[in-house]
Parts: structure tokens; C-alpha cells; sequence
């Protein structure tokens, strides 16, 4: 028998790839019909029937991190807002690459006739702001998902953060988790809205392997080590971030809070309540994939 639970996670599936493969953003609309699609778009790689909204929130745990919420809002509100696609750089800051148009409602209040929602965990590439994928989030939340955001504490400055990412990441992303159980408590901020038991995470690039580690996958010294080597060989483009990670496995073995370096498969940081993964590009070598 297939189960609500599995069905969701099929929908979930086919919107990210119909969201991917058409590159969906915000569509004019009247009256909820809309008249720019292409004559044979699949259902789910146009908006859903819900409005969205968008709200930034801060962790007030440790490490407190901003996270953005899209998620079905109650139609009518403030004027959308636009997504700027930014990269964070040290120094200067957040860099605006360019910029999209948002279909969401910055505040809109939350729909709750329908929850609570599954959710949906979604982490942005190395250095980029979670707005640069804006697009994405309001397409899935138009659908009926809530998708949390968050911003990793990083910097593009691969010389470091590329290998303290490697282990930040899935320990942030296990805040982000302890941060919706508690929200979704009475009277918490995701209260009624989010179902924290029907989860996917997706990811892009270093967001793709934060998504797997997430998902269970484990950190393999033995299959990274063998990886890079091949990969130097043969001059594969993966080469250059090995040349990141590799010397500084130790230090990542300590930022993670081991007494030694592991010989082979490293403790995991996955949650068993995931039922969906999509790593867009993902660094799966770090797996030994």
C-alpha cells in the first residue's frame, strides 16, 4: 500500500525536477490562470494553488543562524519582493550577482487550514545566499511545502572554508532540526504550520553533499583519499578541492569533535526522519561515490 507519507515524498521529487528542468520562476498570473507556460508544462512545473509568503527568522541557540521561510500563506498583503542572487565574500560582504523577481509575500500570514505542511530543508551553495534560490523555495511552497532556508556561517574563502564547511554544515543543518522541534511546539513560530516527522532536504554543490550528510551519508577517508588520488591523475576538474580538503583532514577530525582521525567511515550527522533527498550537483566524493 503506498502511504501519505510516500506519496508526499514522490510529489516532492517530480516538483524539484520539473521546477529544475523548466526553470521555473515567477509567472504573470490572472485571476489564477497563467498564460506564459509553455503549452506542454507539466503540472507540477507550474506555480501550485497556493500564495506564498516569505519571513527571516534567527535562531536564538547556538550558532545562530538566519534562516528564510517560504512557505502557503493567506493571500493579499505587502507588494513581493525580488531575490537578489548574492555571494557571500570577506571583507566586502554579500555581493549582488544579479537579481529575480519573487512571487512571494515578505510576512504574509501563515495558511494553517491546510497544515501542517511537510518541510522541506534546503541548503545553498558554497557562500550563497539562501535568496538565490528563492525560486525554487516559492515553487515548492505554492505546492504546499514550508521550506527553511538557512545561512551557513561561511565566507567565500575556499583556503578555509571549504574544509570547515565540510563539518559545519551537517552540524548546523542538526540545529536546524533541533530549531523545528522546538518551533513546532505549541505557541512556537512554526506551530500548526509544519509537520517536523515528513522531511526532505535538498542542496546545491556543497549543498548537495550537506544534503546527503543530512540524509545519512558518511564521510570516508579511505574513499576521499582514493577519489583525490584518481582525480589528480586523470586531471579531473574535482582535483582543486581535494587540494582544499585533504591536508587538512586532521583539523577536520578535531573541528568534529574526534580524538583521532578515522581510518574509513567517519561518525554520521543524518536524521532518520528524512524521507527525501536531492543533491543538485553534489559533492558525493566525500562519501567515496
Amino acid at each position: 500500500m503506498v502511504t501519505h507519507k510516500k506519496l508526499i515524498v514522490g510529489l516532492f521529487v517530480i516538483l524539484v525536477t520539473a521546477a529544475l528542468y523548466f526553470g521555473t520562476r515567477p509567472q504573470k498570473c490572472a485571476d489564477g490562470i497563467c498564460t506564459d507556460y509553455r503549452a506542454d508544462a507539466p503540472t507540477y512545473g507550474m506555480l501550485g494553488v497556493h500564495p506564498v509568503g516569505s519571513r527571516v527568522q534567527v535562531m536564538e541557540e547556538e550558532p545562530g543562524l538566519e534562516i528564510t521561510i517560504w512557505y502557503p500563506a493567506v493571500s493579499g498583503g505587502a507588494e513581493n519582493a525580488a531575490y537578489p542572487y548574492q555571494i557571500k565574500l570577506p571583507v566586502v560582504g554579500d555581493v549582488t550577482i544579479a537579481t529575480d523577481d519573487s512571487y512571494a509575500i515578505p510576512g504574509a500570514a501563515y495558511d494553517l487550514a491546510a497544515g501542517p505542511y511537510p518541510l522541506v530543508i534546503l541548503s545553498p551553495g558554497f557562500a550563497m545566499r539562501a535568496s538565490s534560490y528563492g525560486w525554487l523555495a516559492e515553487h515548492l511552497a505554492s505546492h504546499g511545502f514550508v521550506v527553511l532556508a538557512p545561512e551557513h556561517d561561511e565566507q567565500m574563502n575556499p583556503e578555509s572554508g571549504l574544509w570547515q564547511g565540510a563539518i559545519k554544515r551537517p552540524q548546523e543543518l542538526q540545529a536546524v532540526f533541533a530549531y523545528v522541534d522546538a518551533q513546532t511546539q505549541p505557541g512556537g513560530a512554526l506551530a500548526d504550520l509544519v509537520d517536523p516527522e515528513t522531511v526532505a532536504v535538498i542542496g546545491h554543490s556543497y549543498g548537495g553533499y550537506t544534503a546527503l550528510a543530512a540524509a545519512g551519508a558518511r564521510l570516508d577517508s579511505v574513499g576521499l583519499t582514493t577519489h583525490c588520488a584518481d582525480a589528480t591523475a586523470a586531471n579531473h576538474p574535482s582535483a582543486w578541492l581535494c587540494d582544499m580538503l585533504l591536508p587538512h583532514l586532521p583539523e577536520m577530525a578535531t573541528l568534529a569533535g574526534l580524538d583521532t582521525l578515522p581510518d574509513g567511515l567517519w561518525p554520521g550527522w543524518g536524521e532518520a526522519r528524512v524521507d527525501a533527498v536531492v543533491a543538485l550537483a553534489g559533492d558525493a566524493f566525500f562519501f567515496g561515490e
